[in-house]
Order: structure tokens, then sequence, then C-alpha cells
């Protein structure tokens, strides 16, 4: 048979096999070309077809041409008797159209033409072989074998077998330990030594007989190959003595162009041995090689195959493309350096194949079913330099829904919000009431009709509703953190080195130095995960198990900037009075530890935490006008909470900052009906002036430049049964030991009180105005020029222990307490008279914790430094009495035109009972007269003052009427009167001191 016949033969072979249906399907990704690229791990059909027919091309030209390289006639004889053994032996037909031989080895046929059957399997041009002859030993030896314009033809049939195949088995069976030279017909002997075999200008037909591999990827019915050089190189630590089909070898093949990349070069190599199996194959195209994943192109940069494993890379996932599947370029959504996947690609096919017969029943499953298939199926997947980019919205969508389900889609609702996650704190259960009140008295009061206050819950509805915040929360969160687990189906994933871009709910971050570890693990979900840096985060560490019974989640984070986390600030009010991200710029939590252990539905849950809050910022309006700045605050302890019974517990509670630490715990028990409360703190003896460094800049700015000695221990507790708040048990008693103050600072000087003192007050129009008191200025009333009923009065209506307080009455702050908790609202207050002048003389009308706090301080020691008429004669001289009316020397003239030393028993019970609303009280000088309901409010005041041995009985009876005469009976409404303007404030017997 002639060349242009055999090439007939294999040119009709050709035509036969199917071609692509769709021919621009499978351009390759145009992306800019990785560095050197990496190859997988499955031994493909085009893998065992090249290494096939290297073995044939040695076979046939070692054995069957080794013998021309001798005499003529008894090495011929020999060679077409070998030649006729190995047609016998390997089932196929070998012709050349001429042979040409030297004496010195060289041997070369034209026209090479091996087929089996009438199928032709390969052709060449011409083989060319060098030989060493041993013509006196009758003995030869193959060196090198060269190939030219080979062309072969691998068919895979619907068995999974090609038609290369049964010359496969036959030299496997063929060739077992036998000795180290082969004797030829003629006694011509062919040493057993393993030549070099280089093919070049190869074309390599392939009809791989599939079209659809895992994944949803997809092949086209025939690749072909183009001007491919080919060398196969034995193992050079084997031996010639070594059988051959147990000695390793490397063949190394790379073709200039390819169908799946016309005008791409493509690497193959592949080790193996011809009586075994093959060990590695590697995939190494010019740029890298795509294939559909559903809507998607999958960029394959290289493949190496092992029968253990499967490595791929570089990879690129590109973004979703339109219907028409445009073949230019495409942008990537994802890219990978390098995967490694294990087990090796056979077994993952078969346990695929056998899971979807199982499963389906012939029913084709979609395409997610599909990866879960294959995930199921693999041991380990590992990921090298991964760099993905994502968006997640607020309503769980992202760009990935074709191949990963929405967050959605993983619970029944969305993520609670930052403002209903708001309502989850219980920071403000026992002063939620007060402080509302606080921002209600900071707004501008109207001057006519009020709207009566809308009724409060009870305490315990209250509660119970914070505590029912905080129940809904977990069962929300928690089952969203495990079904975020649940999908794990693979054995194990393994991330390194990667990097992510996420924007979520148009917050972004960006995650460097990314390490993940996840899998099943003995019937757990465990995932690990690690972080160089996470948006400006520094090193990042979580990890999470999921059982059928449990959650436990550990978070740990060198450094949280709070600018990363607007929302946190905004819940936790770490934030300025102006744009939130500037006022956290530098704000950060440092070395945060969280441990969460919990049930599947979030009904009990512990919680240990521990983590640093630097130079951190604190902004909420009821606690300070004034935004507290450099916080630094360390945090620990243990959370525990029970959707049974409701039950929360604070134990283990550390509070640290500048060296002062206080310990506590806090308890809230039976939270389904009335809550109990339990509260401790503890403050160890501590340096007095460690105490007051440690006070946020911000918090007292009246009393910065404090200097004080000693040392104070404080222990504090609180005990509330929120059904009978009048129970409260408050035990608070401070130990201080040597205390003495140094310095008040420099805006604080108590002398000035004995001469002359200016304080902000407010005119009659509401604008502001300063005034000065004081013995040394010209409106000061001494006390000897008042009417000794007015400090009667006011021991009376204001304070009842103010000959005997220290500044200060714990007894009244604790009814106020209770009676603000009960009616939730500010309506009762607790300022002794030392504490309202305070007030007036350096915080105006200011209502905030931090007010509160240096009021208590500054009227401490205000009593300390000034005698009791010093103190009543400068409140006397401060207060208001009316829009604009400030002291009693203008508020005995302008109410009734006296002196206060001329005013009577009614007139001065009168302007003590106004101090608590002198703007809102004024009205009775506008009508001329008090309201019976106040004319029966003084009456009452009187006899309190007569059962307190103030006044006596036969005093009482001269006040009759108890109806105060105005000066000019006043000046008659022009307008109605404000709603309910004359009830009486909030009062109780046991304000007033009983001795």
């Amino acid at each position: 048979m002639g060349r242009e016949e055999d090439m007939k033969s294999s040119l009709d072979l050709y035509r036969e096999i199917r071609r692509p249906e769709e021919t621009g399907r499978y351009e390759p990704f145009d992306l800019p070309e990785a560095p050197g690229p990496r190859p997988p791990r499955r031994p493909s059909t085009l893998s065992r077809v090249l290494f096939i027919l290297a073995c044939v091309i040695v076979g046939v030209a070692g054995l069957a041409l080794g013998g021309f390289a001798g005499a003529p006639s008894m090495v011929e004889r020999a060679a077409l008797k070998a030649v006729a053994r190995i047609e016998s032996r390997l089932g196929v037909q070998l012709s050349a159209s001429a042979v040409e031989w030297t004496w010195d080895g060289k041997v070369r046929a034209r026209d090479v033409v091996v087929k089996a059957g009438d199928a032709v399997l390969a052709t060449a041009r011409a083989i060319e072989i060098d030989a060493t002859v041993a013509l006196l030993d009758r003995h030869v030896r193959v060196d090198a074998i060269r190939v030219l314009d080979p062309e072969l033809a691998v068919v895979r049939g619907a068995d999974g077998q090609t038609n290369f195949h049964p010359i496969l088995e036959a030299l496997r069976k063929g060739q077992g330990s036998g000795p180290a030279t082969d004797r030829l017909p003629g006694g011509v002997t062919l040493e057993a030594h393993w030549p070099t075999l280089a093919m070049t200008n190869a074309r390599v037909l392939v009809a791989p007989g599939v079209t659809h591999l895992p994944f949803g990827l997809t092949v086209p019915p025939e690749v072909t190959f183009e001007g491919g050089t080919i060398t196969l190189t034995p193992d050079p630590s084997g031996t010639d003595a070594q059988p051959w089909r147990e000695r390793a070898m490397r063949l190394d093949t790379r073709f200039a162009s390819t169908s799946l990349d016309p005008g791409q070069s493509l690497r193959v190599a592949v080790e193996g041995t011809l009586g075994g199996d093959v060990t590695r194959i590697e995939v190494g195209p010019e740029r890298p090689v795509r294939f559909w994943l559903g809507t998607r192109v999958v960029g394959v940069g290289g493949v190496a195959l092992t029968p253990e494993q499967v490595e791929l890379g570089p990879l690129q996932l590109s973004v979703p493309l339109g219907k028409d599947r445009g073949t230019g370029q495409v942008a990537a959504a994802a890219t990978v350096e390098r995967v490694v996947i294990r087990p090796g690609p056979m077994a993952v096919y078969d346990a695929v194949r056998a899971s979807a017969a199982e499963a389906h029943a012939g029913v084709s499953p979609g395409l997610v079913k599909r990866i879960e298939q294959v995930l199921l199926a693999l041991d380990e997947v590992r990921l090298e330099g991964p760099v993905l980019a994502a968006a997640i919205g607020a309503d769980g969508t992202h760009g990935f829904e074709d191949l990963v389900p929405a967050v959605n889609a993983l619970g029944e609702a969305p993520l609670p919000t930052m403002e209903a996650a708001r309502d989850d704190a219980l920071v403000n259960t026992m002063t939620e009431a007060s402080l509302r009140a606080s921002e209600k008295l900071l707004a501008k009061k109207a001057t006519v009709a009020r709207p009566a206050a809308a009724p409060t819950a009870p305490l315990p509805v209250r509660v119970t509703k914070k505590l029912e915040t905080i129940d809904a929360l977990a069962h929300r969160i928690v089952p969203k953190l495990v079904r975020a687990l649940a999908p794990i189906v693979m054995k194990r994933l393994v991330v390194a080195d990667g990097e992510l871009s996420l924007e979520v709910a148009g917050q972004s971050m960006t995650v460097t130095g990314l390490a993940l570890d996840l899998g099943l693990r003995e019937g757990r979900r465990e995932v690990t995960l690690k972080a160089t840096d996470a948006a400006g985060l520094g090193p990042v560490e979580a990890t999470a198990t999921l059982d059928d019974k449990r959650l436990d989640l550990t978070v740990k984070l060198r450094e949280l900037p709070l600018r990363l986390v607007p929302k946190l600030a905004d819940l936790a009010h770490l934030r300025g009075p102006g744009d939130a991200r500037t006022a956290t710029r530098q704000g950060r939590i440092e070395g945060l530890d969280l441990h969460l252990t919990t049930d599947l539905q979030g009904d009990a849950f512990e919680a240990a935490f521990a983590g640093r809050l630097r130079d951190g910022i604190f902004h909420y309006a009821a606690i300070a006008g004034d935004p507290l700045v450099d916080l630094d605050i360390e945090a620990r302890g243990n959370l525990r909470w029970s959707s049974n019974d409701a039950h929360l517990s604070l134990t283990d509670l550390v509070l640290a900052s500048r060296g002062v630490q206080i310990t506590g715990a806090l308890d809230i028990s039976e939270g389904r009906r009335a809550p109990k409360l339990n509260l401790r703190l503890d403050l160890p003896e501590t340096p007095l002036q460690q105490v007051i460094d440690a006070i946020p800049r911000g918090f007292a700015p009246l009393l910065e430049g404090l200097r004080m000695e000693g040392t104070l221990r404080w222990p504090f507790s609180v005990q509330l049964d929120t059904a009978d708040p009048a129970r409260i048990q408050i035990d608070s008693a401070p130990v201080g030991r040597s205390i003495r103050v140094l310095s008040l600072g420099q805006r604080v000087d108590f002398a000035t009180l004995r001469s002359s003192h200016s304080y902000v007050t407010r005119l009659a129009d509401g604008s502001p105005g300063t005034r000065l008191v004081g013995p040394m200025t010209g409106s000061w009333v001494p006390l000897s020029e008042i009417t000794p009923y007015l400090p009667l009065a006011l021991t009376t209506t204001e304070d009842g222990t103010f000959y005997s307080n220290d500044g200060i009455s714990t007894h009244a702050m604790k009814e106020s307490l209770v009676t603000n908790l009960d009616r939730g609202a500010f309506v009762r207050g607790a300022s002794t008279i030392t504490q309202q002048l305070v007030k007036n003389l350096y915080f105006g009308g200011d209502k905030t914790i931090s007010r509160k706090l240096q009021e208590v301080f500054l009227a401490w020691q205000v009593a300390q430094q000034l005698s009791k008429d010093e103190v009543m004669a400068l409140y006397l001289n401060t207060i208001e009495f009316g829009p604009g009316i400030y002291g009693i020397g203008d508020a005995s003239w302008h109410w009734f035109g006296k002196r206060p030393i001329d005013l009577d028993l009614t007139e001065a019970i009168f302007l003590a009972s106004i101090i608590p609303g002198p703007r809102r009280y004024y009205s009775f000088f506008e009508q001329g007269a008090v309201t019976p309901r106040w004319k029966g409010y003084l009456e009452a005041l009187l006899k309190v003052m007569v059962d307190r041995k103030k006044i006596t009985p036969d005093e009482l009876l001269a006040a009759a009427p108890y109806e105060p005469l105005f000066r000019g009976h006043g000046g008659g409404y022009h307008d109605k009167p404000p709603v309910d303007f004359d009830a009486i404030p909030e009062r109780a017997e046991d304000d007033i001191d009983p001795r």
C-alpha cells in the first residue's frame, strides 16, 4: 500500500468524526497571560493516546527496524520476521514505501503507515533511526528515533475505550520481566536499551466521545492538534536491566495550535510506564482555554493529573454573559493561581456518576445539584492565591446567584437592621424614663395649651419588652449563622493567600492574606478563617463548628477601626455631634475576642467577650452635652441568655480604664412576667486621683484640673423587683481614706461666692443673659433682711434635710428614682437646696447625667466650705421667681411690692411653691390671683409646716384665707392660659425631714 492510499484512509477517518455544532463557542479567554501555566491532574484521553503512540513507535521502530543495521541478507530477513511478529503481537499492520539503511546503523523508512484492520491509526512521512551495530556479534542497539510529520487519529468509543486500547493491552500482556535482550529470528539480538524518541510537525485528531463534563463544563466533539513536537525520554534513574513495562518514562509534547484555541500553542507532558498506569499528565496552553459553566466562561491556564489529585491553574471565572455568548474579550469575576483537588479525576468521575444514578434515576440534575454531587465526591480542594470581588445587597442578592443561592435563601428573614438592633441594649433599663424626660426638658417649652402626656407602660412591661428584643434578635441571627454553615457539603476546602473585595449594603472592605479551612469532620461542619489584614483590621481569625445540636463561633481581631462600622458606632453612640464617619475616624477596638456557644434556634446562648476601646468618642445627649473623647476602656465578661425563662446574666464583668478597675455582675430573672434585676459593681480601694484621671474627657468639663488625695473603695448594688419598685434596695457604701480636695481646677472658685460671681440666666423673652450675685453686688439681700418665713417655707417645699445634710440627700435620690421608674417619666426631682444653687450658678438648664454627677460633687464641696446661712442667702439671691425675675429682692417687689423682710407667711409659702416652675406659674400673676387648686395646695403646705413645728397653729390661722394678693392685682389674661398650668408638683411627705 502506497503513502497516498494510506493518507487517504487517514483523511477518510478524519472526515467521519463528527464536527462541532457551534464553531465559535469554544474560543479561548482573551485575558492577560498568566506567568507559566499550571498543569491539571486528570489523565485525559488525549494523554493516553499520545503515550500509546509513543509506545507503538518505540516498538515498531526499535524492534522492527533495528534488524536493518547488519548484513543485507541476515539482518533484512531477521527484520522482516521481527515485523511479522510485532504485527501478530499487537494486531496491527505496518507498511512503508521504502526503507534505506547504512552499514553504520542509520535507517530511514518513508511513508510509514500503522493500521488496525481497515482503520488507519497513524502515518508518518519518515522515520529515522540511529543504531549501534556489532556485526560480528550479530547485536543491535537502538540509540535514537526521529519521526517526521506523523499523523494520528484517536477515537473514543461508546464503551469508553479508544481505538488504541487493543495495542496498549497487547503491549502490557506481552512484556513482562524478561531478559535484558530480545533475540530475533536469524540469530540477531536486540539490546534492551531505551532510545530517545523525537517527533516533529505532528498532527493529532481526537474524538473524545463525550461533550459534557462535571460542573456543567462542555467540550467540542472533536479536537485537533497541529505542529507538534513530541519527545519520549526514559527516566534516567532506571537501568536497561529493568523490564521495559516497569521503566518510568516521560512524554513531552508541544503543539503550535489546537482547535480549542486556534493560533495558540499547547504543551502536554505525560509520565508513567507502558505496563502500568499513567502517573502524571500535564497540560499547559499558551493562554487559558475556556469552557462554558452555565452562563459563565471558565478559563483554564493549565492542568496536571495524577491518580491521586488534579491540579488546575491559573483559573479565571468570567462574569455572566448574555444569551448570544459572545466570543470576544470577557471580564473576570474571580481568579485562582492554582487549584489542587483530591482524589484523582477517575475516582471523582465514578463517584459523581454513581451518585447521579442513585439520586435521580435517570433524571438529569440541575447545575447546582451537579456541583453538589462533585463536591461530595471530593476529599479536599485547595485554592492558592484566589482573588474575588463581590457585592451583597441589603436584600441578600449578589453577583453569583447562578452558582450560589442568594444570601436570603439561607434564611426566612433578612438580618436585623441597626434601627431594630438599637432596642436590644439594656444600658438604659434603669434610667430610660429619666433620660427621655431630660431630653424633653431640653426642648423649648410651649406657652400655649399642652397635650396630655401619653400614658406609659408599667415598669415590668417596659423591661420585658427589652428582653423580648434580645430574644427576637437571637432567634433571627443564630439561625442565620446555622443556615450559612449548613450548605457545607465538602470534606475539606482550603484557601491559601486569598484576596477578597467585598461590598455589603454599600459598605466596602478588602481582605488580604486570606486563609480558609472548612469541611465535614466526624459529623461536624468546621470552618477556620484567618487573614493577614481585613479592611485595615490587622490579623483576623474566626472559627465556627456546627453539629446537630450546637453552634460554636470564635472571632479574634487585633484591631477594628470604628470608621469601618458606622452602624455599630451609631448603635453605641460612638460618634460625634456631626458626621459619624469623621467623629469615629480615630476610634478603634483592640484585641477583640468573642466566643459564642448556642443551640441551633437561639433559645439559649453563652458569649465570652473581651476587648479594648481606644481613642473612642461617645456622644449621647442625655449622658453629657459634649462628646466624651479619648476613651480607653477594657471590658471582658460572660453573657448568658435563656429564652425559656427569659433569664439574662452577665458574670465575671471587668471594666478597666487607665489603671482603674471595676468588677461586677448583672442578673435579670423572671423576664416573662415581672423581671427582677440584681446589679452589683465594686471599685476596690484605689487612689482617688487615679479615679479622677480615668474619667473621660468631656464628661466633667467643669472639674478639669481637679486634684484630690486619698483612696476610695466603693461597693454598689441594686436589687429591683419591677413589680414593686418602691421596695428597691440600693446599697452604696463608699469608703474613703484621708480624702482631701487639693484643687477644684481653674473653673471653680468658691471664694468668688463671698464677693461676686456671674452666672447665666434667661431673660423674660427666653434669650440668654448674665447676672452678678454675691455680697459685693448691689442687688444682694442679706439673710437678715429676708423674712424668716421664707427659709422655713423652702425647707418644707424644696429640701427638708437642708440643715442636716452635707449638700446631698441619698434618701431623696432613691425616692426620686423609684417614682420616675414607676411612672416612666421624669416627674420628680431629687435636688437639695445646695444642689439647686450649684445648678443655677454653674450649669444653667443643662440636664444630663454628667451635669448631675458634677452637681452632686460640687454641692458636697459647697456644704464643706460655706455655712448653711451662706448657702441659703446665695440660694435666695440666685434662683428665678418668674420670667427674668432673679433673686428675692426683685421677686418680692415684683410680686407683692414689698421688701423681702416684709413678706408675710402666705406670701413666703407662695414664693417657695412656685420655684419648681416659675415661668409656668407666672400665670397666677397675670390672672391676678391663685386658683382654688393652688389655694388648697398652699394651705396643705402650711399644715405640714405646723406638723414639722416650723410655725405655730396660731400662725397658720392668721395666714387664712391663704390667698396672696399680688401687686396691682395682675394685668389679666390676654390669651387662654396653658392647660393645667396650676398642676401641683410631684411631692411626698417622706421628702420632708420628720425631725
